[in-house]
C-alpha cells in the first residue's frame, strides 16, 4: 500500500512552485497514492490550481495564516495529526514546498508531531531581507528527512547560505506538461487580440510581474533596441502574467518608441501554448530556482534568450536554440536579441523535465522513507 502524501505549500496562487505541486499531486493520484494539499495562507482569488486539484479528487485545506494571525500556524500540527489518523494503515509522508512551508512543517515536528518530512527548495533566494529565514532554516535542518532542490544551481546556492555540503540537497528537476501545439487559427486570434497584426516580430515572456523576473531590466533595453529595428517595421512585446510590479512596468512601457508595441495582458491559463506565437522568448530573471516557462519554451522550439542566472544556465545548455546573456549589459543583450529573433523554431528533447519523470524521482524518495 502506498503512503498518503501530504503536500504543504505557502499559498496556491497560479505561480511556478504551485503549478509544480498541482502537477505532482495529480500524477501521484493517478498512480494510486492518496494525496492531501495544505496551503498555509487563505484561498486565492484565482482558483485555477485549486479547481485542478479538487476536480482530480484531491482535498485542499487552507490554514488562513496572516501576519495578524500567525498563531494559526499551530493548526498545521493538528491537521497533519488528523490526516495521519485517517490513514493510519498506509502511513503518511509530508512533502513541503517553499521556505515558509518547509519551516512550518519542521515546527510541527518540533512541537511533538511525528512524521517523515521531505522539504523542497524551489528558488535560489537572493532578496536582502531573508537573513532570519536562512538562520531558522539552518537551525532546524535536522528536522527534515530529505531536502531536495529543483536544480543543482539552487541547491548549491542554498547550501552555501546554510554552510552545509551541497550533497545534502538532492536535485529533483521540476516537470512540465508538454504544451499543446499552437494552431494557425489560434495564432491568428492571439495576434489580433494583442493588436499585433502589423508587427513583423513578436518577443514574448511568461512570468510574474515581480522584481525577481527582471522585466524592468528588459523594458529599459527597448528604447535602445528600437534604433536597430528596420525602417517601416513594428515589433510587438508581450509579457503574460500578473504581479506587484504591474504599475511600474506599465509606466516604463509608455516611454518606449512607437516602433515597439508593449502589452501586459495579465495571467492566462494557456500561456504555455501561447509561447508558440513568439519569434523570441526572453527570460531576464535576476535569479531563478528552475524556470518552468523556459522549459515550456524549449518544448515549443521557440528561440530563447535567458539571463545568465542560476539554474537558467543549467537548463539552456541542453537547448541548441537558446543562449544565456547578461541583460544588464545592453550592448550584449541587444546583439543577442537581434541574432536570436531571426532563428527558426527548433524542437528540443525535454524528456528529463516532464511531470512523469519528476513523479518517478519523488516516488523513489518516498520509497526510501
Amino acid at each position: 500500500m502506498n503512503p498518503h502524501i501530504v503536500q504543504v505549500i505557502t499559498e496556491l496562487e497560479p505561480a511556478g512552485a504551485e503549478r509544480v505541486l498541482a502537477n505532482l499531486s495529480i500524477e501521484l493520484k493517478k498512480r494510486d497514492f492518496g494525496v492531501t494539499v495544505i496551503s498555509l495562507q487563505s484561498e486565492p482569488s484565482v482558483r485555477t490550481i485549486i479547481d485542478e486539484l479538487t476536480s482530480n479528487g484531491i482535498e485542499v485545506f487552507f490554514l488562513n495564516v496572516t501576519k495578524k494571525s500567525p498563531w494559526r500556524i499551530f493548526g498545521l500540527k493538528w491537521l497533519i495529526r488528523k490526516i495521519k489518523n485517517d490513514h493510519i494503515s498506509a502511513g503518511i509522508i509530508v512533502h513541503s514546498h517553499l521556505m515558509h512551508a518547509n519551516l512550518a512543517c519542521r515546527f510541527a515536528k518540533l512541537i511533538g508531531q511525528k512524521f517523515n518530512l521531505i522539504n523542497t527548495l524551489h528558488i535560489a533566494e537572493k532578496r536582502q531581507n531573508q537573513k532570519l529565514m536562512f538562520f531558522l532554516d539552518k537551525k532546524t535542518l535536522h528536522l527534515c528527512n530529505i531536502f531536495t532542490a529543483v536544480s543543482k544551481a539552487a541547491g548549491i546556492w542554498h547550501a552555501n547560505k546554510l554552510g552545509c555540503t551541497p550533497n545534502l540537497l538532492v536535485t529533483v528537476y521540476n516537470g512540465i506538461k508538454l504544451p499543446a501545439a499552437l494552431t494557425n487559427e489560434k495564432k491568428v486570434l492571439l495576434i489580433s487580440e494583442w493588436g499585433f497584426q502589423n508587427c513583423k516580430k513578436i518577443i514574448g515572456s511568461v512570468g510574474r510581474l515581480d522584481w525577481q523576473k527582471g522585466y524592468d531590466i528588459f523594458l529599459n533595453l527597448l528604447y535602445q533596441l528600437s534604433k536597430f529595428i528596420p525602417a517601416g517595421e513594428i515589433w510587438g512585446v508581450v509579457i503574460l502574467g500578473e504581479g506587484s510590479q504591474r504599475l511600474k512596468l506599465e509606466a516604463l512601457a509608455k516611454n518606449i518608441p512607437s516602433n515597439i508595441k508593449v502589452i501586459l495582458p495579465g495571467y492566462r491559463k494557456d500561456a504555455s501554448e501561447c509561447i508558440g506565437a513568439f519569434n523570441l522568448f526572453v527570460m531576464p530573471s535576476r535569479y531563478e530556482g528552475f524556470g518552468l516557462t523556459l522549459v515550456e519554451a524549449m518544448a515549443c522550439g521557440t528561440p530563447i534568450l535567458a539571463s545568465d542566472a542560476d539554474s537558467l544556465i543549467e537548463l539552456v545548455k541542453s537547448f541548441q536554440n537558446g543562449k544565456c546573456i547578461d541583460f544588464t549589459n545592453s550592448t550584449h543583450a541587444i546583439k543577442g536579441i537581434l541574432e536570436y529573433i531571426q532563428k527558426p523554431i527548433s524542437k528540443n528533447d525535454v524528456s528529463a523535465f516532464t511531470v512523469e519523470k519528476m513523479a518517478d524521482n519523488y516516488i523513489k524518495l518516498y520509497s526510501s522513507l
